[in-house]
């Protein structure tokens, strides 16, 4: 007599057949261990180090939101030597980051710094955007993902740089 025939019960296979089960009752009720449940953390902080950086969860704790952003290090202005003062900006990588500097002695950056209306954040953003812009392209071309025309190459590097200003402006509210 074959184990198969002394079962009682049966179940369907992965192929649909009945195959008897022999073997003990599986257990009903409680599991042996229960879930460990989940506890607040220890302090509740009154302000989050960003917005959008965390989210509170219902059942109090704080999900970290990573963010697949820009990898840039924050901008900041430097004296560039003097065979670069006709530059604005360029792209320099401290640390393993791409850091945009600003050429602090540049005509166009001292008149904006002074300005009284939201033209200096403008003129931020442009440099910013079109930094960022060729950044993408520089790194798309060591990866090998330029398979475009140099004209394509040019128009979408510019559309990219607008984008990123439209929604750099659109984000802080500047019209």
């Amino acid at each position: 007599m074959r184990k198969e025939d002394e079962a009682k019960e049966y179940v369907r296979s992965k192929e649909g057949e009945l195959v008897g089960v022999a073997g003990v009752q599986p257990s009903e009720g409680k599991p042996t261990e229960e879930p460990k449940e989940k506890t607040k953390p220890p302090h509740e902080p009154t302000q989050y180090p960003g917005p959008g950086s965390f989210v509170p969860d219902s059942e109090g704790y704080i999900e970290r939101v990573i963010r697949r952003g820009i990898p840039f290090a924050r901008p900041q202005p430097a004296r560039f030597p003097p065979h670069e003062m006709h530059l604005v900006s360029k792209l320099e990588y401290l640390i393993g980051k791409p850091i945009i500097l600003f050429n602090e002695e540049h005509d166009e950056y001292l008149f904006r710094k002074e300005a009284k209306d939201d033209s200096f954040v403008r003129f931020i953003i442009d440099v910013m955007s079109k930094e960022m812009a060729f950044y993408n392209v520089k790194k798309d071309e060591e990866e090998n993902k330029l398979i475009e025309d140099k004209s394509e190459l040019v128009i979408r590097t510019l559309r990219k740089a607008e984008e990123m200003k439209y929604r750099s402006l659109r984000r802080l509210g500047i019209k």
